[in-house]
């Protein structure tokens, strides 16, 4: 019952593999720029022609991204859409069993409200993303090419070794999207998009299903489970709570769902990237979890290296392995479309994707290349 964690994990592919195309072909661009500028200018026309060259950069970002929203609108309507009749279809199934379903009681219009309102978030989600890219993306362009002028005129490096650095950071890091201003974290384009997906679609369906709920005056949810769990969220996975603060049934005690889990904050409950969610529960129903089920999750029972490690550890090697190679491809890239040599790159590429099958022979865990892609 509903949102399943693996179709939460797999929604955004489609979404990840559009701007990942765009992404590439941006940083390509931002590598021929830097292998043909010219470094051997004095200081103060460098300053107007890193200035001119910014300019560039920051109209091919818009004029890419722009070209993408009409498509990432629709995939976003069909996205969000799909998780929300999946996890309101499995909900109605669990009422219909518990014999509370009503349908002559149930106003549509209220789920209705709550799906567009969460297409409207995650499609501003997006639109920020457009907008942001130009200004981060530019940002880390001149980075780039300050670093190998003054490495070129001050620091004594030479020619190629500064221009090879400079288009390698950028293939490693990806195209950043994102900046906080707070703290100077920023986020690259693949973290944005993939982060607004899966959190758009969870509190999307979640908010359709509390509607639901509330018209048939069911309080009572239990939250799903599944192994690799961050271990905050391990500590509350599979149990049941009340959405309308602490209560007793029955002699069984029910904690707040929002005070328990932290429901409603981007750390806690369906927040950023939680693949968490939730579904009625009845008093004295069967739970969808059993004790052993929960505590097996979180066991240290997988052998890797010699050593054991929970399933979250080992996901998170995995996730690890997959984000290293998809830096080393777009590294590949970009060394290429700036006349460089890229043997190297590919010789630890290869060995990067034997680490990966190896991890995947000794451990279990299904190899998600689809995730190891650029395009």
């Amino acid at each position: 019952m509903a949102l399943d964690p693996t179709l939460l994990d797999s929604l955004p592919a489609t979404l990840v593999n559009m701007y990942a195309d765009v992404e590439l072909s941006i940083l390509e661009d931002m590598a021929r720029r830097i292998s043909t500028y010219d470094y051997f200018i004095p200081a103060a026309q460098h300053q107007l022609q890193k200035l001119q060259e910014l300019g560039g950069v920051q109209s091919e970002i818009i004029a890419k991204l722009s070209a993408m929203t009409g498509r990432t609108q629709q995939e976003i309507v069909d996205l969000l859409t799909e998780a929300s009749e999946a996890a309101i279809a499995d909900d109605v199934e669990y009422y219909k069993a518990a014999d509370v379903y009503k349908p002559s009681e149930i106003n549509t219009e209220a789920l209705h409200k709550q799906l567009n309102a969460g297409l409207l978030q995650t499609q501003q989600a997006f639109k920020n993303i457009t907008r942001t890219t130009p200004n981060s993306g530019g940002q880390q362009f001149i980075t780039a090419l300050d670093r190998a002028w003054t490495q070129i005129n001050v620091g004594g490096m030479d020619y190629n070794t500064a221009i090879r650095n400079a288009i390698k950071d950028l293939g490693e890091k990806g195209l950043d999207a994102v900046t906080y201003n707070k703290t100077g974290r920023t986020d690259t384009i693949e973290v944005a998009v993939r982060r607004a997906v899966v959190t758009g679609a969870n509190q999307t369906a979640i908010k359709t299903q509390e509607a639901l709920a509330d018209e048939l005056n069911v309080d009572l949810v239990e939250v799903t489970a599944h192994g690799g769990a961050r271990p905050a969220h391990a500590k509350w996975q599979g149990q049941c709570f009340s959405r309308k603060g602490r209560v007793k049934i029955d002699g069984v005690v029910y904690e707040d769902l929002a005070k328990a889990t932290g429901y409603g904050k981007a750390g806690g409950l369906c927040g950023v990237n939680c693949r968490h969610n939730f579904h009625p529960y009845i008093p004295g129903a069967p739970k969808a979890y059993s004790n052993k089920q929960l505590k097996d999750y979180n066991a240290k029972d997988i052998d890797y290296n010699g050593e054991k490690y929970t399933e979250f550890e080992i996901s998170q090697m995995q996730r690890k392995l997959e984000r290293d190679m998809r830096a080393q491809k777009r590294t590949i890239a970009a060394l290429e479309a700036g006349g460089q040599d890229a043997s190297a790159e590919r010789a630890k590429l290869s060995k990067l994707s034997k680490t990966y099958t190896d991890l995947s022979k000794q451990t279990g865990l299904k190899q998600q290349r689809q995730r190891t892609q650029i395009a």
